[in-house]
């Protein structure tokens, strides 16, 4: 969008009063701290959103686990335990961390929430993997405070980066201010 400035408007034969009031319109006290509150209250119902999202997918992750426990040995479960931890996390951290304007307190609840509902989901899903297999007679059985647990540190890997970047940089701020 270009620039609105009195001079584009008069040549666009507009008069000094429709100029002077639109520009009042645009460029007005009190506008940009509207459009900043109306930001701020977007990013809450986007953040609130965002964690609705990922809970269910989270939930479908888990869902979509149980095949893979029943048929794979446990090197192979382990890997794709890690790639789909890592992957959502990956996914999570764009997202949440990616969020303007909330506060420190939203970021910390999202970094514990998601990953308390994850690690619930999964030791759900791989205690009823479990069970299928016993009814089953197939011979997969896997400990799922361990599958959990794998799930958990490969989610956690890109948000434990991101903040230990997050914290080199402001770091470097301070030295360089110190200086």
């Amino acid at each position: 969008m270009a620039d609105i400035t009195r001079e584009s408007l008069m040549e666009k034969g507009w008069g000094e009063e429709e100029i002077y009031k639109t520009l009042g319109m645009i460029h007005g006290e009190g506008k940009q701290d509207k459009h900043v509150g109306f930001k701020k209250e977007m990013n809450k119902t986007v953040y609130w959103a965002t964690l609705l999202v990922l809970t269910v997918a989270n939930f479908l992750i888990s869902i979509i686990l149980i095949p893979f426990l029943l048929v794979m040995n446990p090197l192979q479960l382990s890997l794709i335990v890690v790639v789909l931890g890592f992957i959502f996390g990956l996914l999570f951290n764009l997202v949440v961390l990616d969020i303007e304007h909330i506060k420190t307190h939203h970021h910390l609840l999202a970094a514990i929430f998601i990953p308390g509902i994850a690690l619930i989901n999964v030791f759900i899903m791989v205690s009823i993997a479990n069970s299928f297999s016993l009814r089953l007679g197939t011979p997969g059985k896997e400990d799922p405070i361990f599958i959990s647990i794998v799930y958990i540190s490969a989610f956690l890997v890109p948000y434990i980066f991101s903040q230990f970047m997050e914290a080199r940089r402001k770091w470097k701020k301070i030295e360089v201010k110190t200086s």
